[in-house]
């Protein structure tokens, strides 16, 4: 086979977005620490090559069955390598939102450097369902309102927020009413001196 200079822009790309795609889904599903452009760089191409050696399989198909001087032999290429890399985040993002490894590493006496980088990716990544919210502000104000499917807490290092989709008031017996035509507030974590987390809701109570 003859390696032509498209071939090596078509191969290079192959190695680094499996691994990219690989790396962005785990840190959709469970934010990690923030590194250098180069061990990212590093990262995603380790994520690629183990999502070739997983699929490698599935490649030789490709590769024996549809010539190389087919279009569709290249589509079907990086449709398996692409699919591959999504499938691989799905399944490591899951593995580590679980804390699985971590489970086995300390039955083996072994304990690692949490990779979650604060508290508060650590919880609203496990806020499974919604929650009774209470935001206190640093200027004494404070937020009552349900932290739900339609709510978004940010994991941008840089400029987290959150958005709580509906507000509600309390009376002198402590029950919660939803205050009326609310469509929610946003928050700077500027502004935030804590945010307190009620029990979780169920779909009847909403």
């Amino acid at each position: 086979m003859t390696i032509t200079s498209l071939n090596m822009v078509i191969y290079t790309f192959m190695f680094l977005v499996p691994g990219y795609i690989t790396d962005e889904i785990i840190s959709a599903i469970m934010p990690s620490k923030q590194h250098s452009d180069n061990v990212h760089l590093l990262r995603c191409m380790a994520y690629s090559v183990f999502d070739i050696s997983l699929w490698y399989w599935l490649i030789v198909i490709v590769i024996e069955k549809i010539p190389e001087e087919c279009a569709f032999y290249w589509l079907m290429l990086a449709l398996v390598l692409i699919l591959g890399g999504f499938i691989s985040g799905v399944v490591i993002g899951v593995v580590r939102c679980n804390g699985v490894l971590e489970k086995l590493l300390v039955l083996c006496h072994v304990h690692m450097e949490n990779s979650i980088p604060t508290a508060w990716d650590y919880k609203f990544t496990h806020v499974n369902g919604g929650r009774w919210v209470i935001v206190r502000l640093k200027d004494g104000l404070v937020y009552r309102g349900l932290f739900y499917s339609d709510s978004f807490a940010g994991s941008d290092p840089d400029n987290r927020d959150i958005y709580i989709q509906e507000l509600y008031t309390t009376n002198d017996k402590g029950d919660w009413n939803r205050v009326e035509k609310t469509d929610g507030v946003w928050i700077s974590i500027n502004e935030i001196e804590t945010i307190e987390f009620k029990g979780e809701i169920v779909d009847e109570q909403k």
